[in-house]
This record gives C-alpha cells, structure tokens and sequence, in this order.
C-alpha cells in the first residue's frame, strides 16, 4: 500500500461525485426540482390566494409559505435519506466494496470520502430547492422594497436548511454503512428515524431540543412577520439558536458515523 495515501484522497472524492452524478435518479431530481417547486407556488399564489390574505409586497411575504408547503411533504428529507443510504450500500450489494478496499487507501479514507461526496449533493440538493423557491417568487412577487435584513434572514434560514440537511444526509449514510444490501440499508435508516421521531415527541420538555427531528422546522424561525400558522412552528424555537441546531446535528450525525464507522472497518468484505 502507497505510503503517500493523503494524494488519493481527492482524487477519490473527485471519482465518488463523479460516480454518483452517474445515477439517473439524481440527475433527475436536480432538474425537476425547480419545475416541482412551482406546484406548491402555484398553490399558494392561485389555491391559497396568499396575496388576498395577507400583504405581499415583495417576494420575502410569500417564499416562507412556498418553502413551507413543499419542506412539509418531506420529499427533499426522504430523497436525500435514500440516496445516502444507497450510496453507503450499493458497492457492498454488488460486490465492488472488495476491489475499491484494495485501493491505495485505508478504510477510514473511504468512509469519510464517499461521506464528503454524498454530502456535495445533499448540500446542492438543498441549495436547488432553496433557490428554485427563490426564483418562482421573485417571479411572481417582485424584489422590490428588498432590504438588506431580508436577504440576511434568507442566508441564515438557508444555512440551517443545509445544516439540517447534511446531518439527515451523514446520519443515513452511516447507517447505511451497517448493512451489506441496499433494502437493509433503507429499512434500518428509516427505522432509526422514525423510532428518533417517536423518542422526540414523547421525551420530556427538557431533552426535547437534543432531538435532531425537532429542528425540521427551525429555518421558520428566520422569517418575520409570519401569520398565526407559521407563527405556532416558529415559536417552537423562541430560544434556539443556530448553534443549537449545528451541535445537535454535529452530534446525532457523529454518533452514527462513529457507530457506521466501527462496524465497516471490522467487517469482512470477502464475504
């Protein structure tokens, strides 16, 4: 083995997105996602009618309604858990994992590689749906009257977005990592999530906010002026910070890895 192991390190990453952008699943969720984003600007402009409802003076009344109604859907979160996820299993499933171990690299760099190329897309996965949302409102409402807080609270509201979104994105790839199938994969990745969402609905007041799920709707907490709707999900994180979520999301995606982790490096891959 290459005693010079740090200089493959990028060049695999590099490989991995590669790799990954070969999916056809992915690639097509990047394109659609901006086309998908208008159903649910559509339903707040001509179902909803926000614009009689409320004041809409410039695209920042309205995108946290859009970014709302599609983040509740999960179908961002629930994507970027099956693509982690698969992405953790497919090479184990079809037996690729033996010839990329004998690599010039150690098992550690792999892990952490592959981790850090997931991560690219769960990060541009979540700047398009952001942006997409973005674009149809400014659109629809115009830019006029944008001050500056606005555009401070939006690059706050999207930071948690990612935040929220790489600790799902590293969580399911180290459960992932657990597994030797991709159907293992899914199913342990979506049971810790939902036993994680039942212990954070039933725990008590006080450990409540060490709950990852809790934070699914903390970037609200960036937009004034909400109405009573959103004001209720708001209000859930009056004395959360940012940092609060970063750590929370720090810690759940760390105790996973750190268990993902010490499971692939024992494993025998000649199985």
């Amino acid at each position: 083995m290459s005693n010079n192991k740090s200089s493959y390190m990028l060049p695999f990453i590099c490989a991995e997105v590669r790799k990954l952008w070969a999916l056809p699943i992915l690639r097509l969720a990047v394109a659609i996602s901006p086309v998908a984003m208008y159903v649910f600007v559509a339903e707040v402009y001509h179902i909803d009618k926000l614009p009689l409802h409320a004041p809409v003076r410039n695209l920042f009344d309205a995108l946290p309604w859009v970014l709302f109604d599609a983040w509740k859907t999960l179908f961002l979160q629930t994507f970027i858990v099956c693509f982690a996820a698969y992405a953790a299993s497919v090479e184990s499933q079809y037996g690729m994992i033996r010839l990329l171990c004998a690599q010039p690299m150690s098992r550690t760099e792999y892990v952490l590689g592959k981790g850090m190329a997931i991560s690219i897309y769960v990060t541009a996965l979540t700047l398009v749906f952001v942006g997409s949302a973005l674009a149809w409102t400014a659109v629809y409402s115009g830019i006029r009257e944008v001050t500056w807080s606005n555009l401070n609270h939006l690059a706050l509201c999207t930071l948690a977005f990612v935040i929220f979104a790489q600790a799902l994105g590293w969580t399911a790839y180290s459960l992932g990592l657990l597994r030797r199938t991709i159907g293992e994969s899914l199913i342990t990745t979506f049971g810790f999530f939902v036993l994680l969402t039942f212990a954070g609905a039933f725990s008590s007041d006080r450990m409540k906010p060490y709950f990852l799920v809790r934070y699914m709707f903390f970037p609200w907490k960036y937009f004034p002026g909400l109405h009573s709707e959103l004001k209720s999900i708001a209000g859930l994180y009056a004395s959360s910070t940012l940092l609060s979520l970063l750590l929370v999301a720090l810690t759940t995606s760390g105790l996973a890895l750190a268990i993902g982790y010490g499971s692939f490096v024992r494993r025998d891959i000649t199985e």
